[in-house]
C-alpha cells in the first residue's frame, strides 16, 4: 500500500521521467532506513535463550489408584494446561440437587437455594435490551399478561417507528396521516 501511494505521488505530481527517478530514490532510503531501525530493534534484543525446558515428572498419585496412560501423560503437563470442564446449567442444578440431599437434614433446606442463587450469579447469559424493558414494567406491577403482551408489542411498534423515521428522514414529501 505504501509503495502504491507513493507511486501515485511521484508519478502525478512530477511525470515518468523525473517521477520515476524519484520513486526510486525514495524506495530506497525507505529500504534502508527499515534496516536501520530493524538492526536498532535487535540490539536490544537477547542473543539467545537461556531458558531450560522443565523435567515432567510424574503426578503423585495417593492412594491405590492405578491412573491410566493417557490421563497420566495429561498430568504430567502440570495445571496449566488443564481447562475447567463445561457442564450446562440444567446438569449443575441436577448436582446442586444430589448434594443437598447428602447435607444434614438443618442444611437441606438452605442449601438447594444458596446453589441456586450461586448458579444465576454466575450464569453468562445476558438479558437484551427487549428482556430489561418487559422487566422494568413487571417491576413496576404491571403483572397481568394481556397487559404484558400489548406493552411487548407496543415496543415493537415504537422500534418499527423509530426506524421509518430514520429512513426517511430525509425525505422531502410530506409525512401521510395515520388512519
Amino acid at each position: 500500500m505504501f509503495n502504491d501511494l507513493l507511486r501515485v505521488a511521484c508519478y502525478g505530481k512530477y511525470g515518468d521521467l523525473i517521477g520515476g527517478n524519484l520513486l526510486r530514490s525514495w524506495r530506497q532510503q525507505a529500504a534502508q532506513s527499515t534496516k536501520v531501525q530493524w538492526r536498532s530493534t535487535l540490539a536490544h534484543l537477547p542473543k539467545g535463550h537461556n531458558w531450560k525446558p522443565e523435567a515432567h515428572h510424574d503426578p503423585v498419585i495417593i492412594g491405590d489408584v492405578v491412573v491410566p496412560a493417557e490421563v497420566n501423560s495429561v498430568l504430567k503437563m502440570r495445571p496449566k494446561f488443564s481447562l475447567e470442564p463445561h457442564v450446562p446449567t440444567h446438569e449443575l442444578l441436577d448436582i446442586n440437587r444430589r448434594v443437598a440431599n447428602k447435607t444434614e437434614k438443618e442444611q437441606q433446606e438452605t442449601c438447594p437455594l444458596e446453589g441456586v442463587d450461586s448458579l444465576l450469579a454466575s450464569t453468562k447469559d445476558k438479558p437484551t435490551q427487549r428482556r430489561k424493558q418487559v422487566q422494568r414494567l413487571r417491576s413496576s406491577g404491571y403483572s397481568d399478561p394481556l397487559l404484558m403482551a400489548t406493552a411487548e408489542s407496543l415496543l415493537q411498534k415504537v422500534k418499527g417507528q423509530g426506524r421509518r423515521k430514520a429512513t426517511h428522514k430525509n425525505d422531502t414529501r410530506p409525512e401521510q396521516p395515520n388512519l
